[in-house]
C-alpha cells in the first residue's frame, strides 16, 4: 500500500477556512500539499545541489505560512496564484540580493594551462569598454558586490546591476561562440555564469 495522498481533492478555500478556525490538521495538509510545488519553483531558479536550494525551500515554507495567514477569499485570485506570485517575487529578490550572489574564484584569479604558463584573468581579455573592464575586474574577479561597487563609484545600484547583466551576457556569448579559441582560461569563467 502506498503513502501517496491525492491533494487535489482538498479545496484550498476550505482548508484556509479550517486553518482560520484553528485546525492544525488543515495547516499540515496545506504544507504537505504545497511542498512539491515549493521544491519545483526552487529548482526553476537554482539546482538542487546549490547551497541556496535548501534556503529557498525554507523561504517557500515561510512565504506559504504568511500567505495562509494573509489570504482573503475576496481577492480576485486563487490562493495558488497568490502564493505563487509571492514566492516568485521573494526568490527573485533573494537571488538579486548581494547576500546570495557570491562568486567563488581561485585566490588570485589565475589558471594554469597545459604548458604551465600563468594566465592572469582581467577584463581587458574580453572587453573594450572601460566600464565593463572595471566592473569585471572588481565585481567578478575581485568578488566585490554590486552594491559595494555602486557605493564606491557613487553610481545607482540599478545602473551597475544593468551593466553587470550585460557583462554576464557577453561572457555567455563568448563561451557559446568562441570556446575553442579562448582555451582553458574560460573554464574559470564558467564557474560564475553557467
Amino acid at each position: 500500500m502506498s503513502n501517496y495522498v491525492n491533494y487535489k481533492k482538498y479545496n484550498d478555500f476550505e482548508l484556509l477556512y479550517l486553518v482560520n478556525e484553528g485546525n492544525e490538521l488543515a495547516l499540515t495538509i496545506m504544507f504537505e500539499k504545497y511542498e512539491a510545488y515549493i521544491a519545483k519553483l526552487a529548482l526553476n531558479y537554482v539546482p538542487h545541489y546549490d547551497f541556496r536550494y535548501d534556503d529557498l525551500i525554507q523561504e517557500g515554507r515561510m512565504i506559504l505560512y504568511q500567505c495562509i495567514l494573509r489570504f482573503n477569499e475576496y481577492y480576485d485570485s486563487s490562493f495558488f496564484n497568490f502564493f505563487s506570485i509571492a514566492f516568485k517575487r521573494r526568490i527573485i529578490r533573494l537571488l538579486n540580493n548581494d547576500y546570495y550572489s557570491s562568486h567563488t574564484l581561485c585566490e588570485d584569479a589565475t589558471l594554469y594551462q597545459a604548458g604551465e604558463e600563468k594566465i592572469n584573468l582581467n577584463g581587458k581579455m574580453f572587453f573594450n569598454d572601460p566600464k565593463k573592464i572595471k566592473l569585471f575586474d572588481e565585481c567578478i574577479i575581485g568578488e566585490k558586490s554590486i552594491r559595494e561597487y555602486a557605493k564606491k563609484y557613487n553610481l545607482s545600484y540599478d545602473k551597475v546591476y544593468y551593466l553587470y547583466q550585460k557583462v554576464i551576457e557577453e561572457l555567455r556569448e563568448i563561451l557559446k561562440n568562441d570556446w575553442c579559441s579562448l582555451g582553458l582560461h574560460l573554464f574559470l569563467l564558467t564557474m560564475i555564469i553557467i
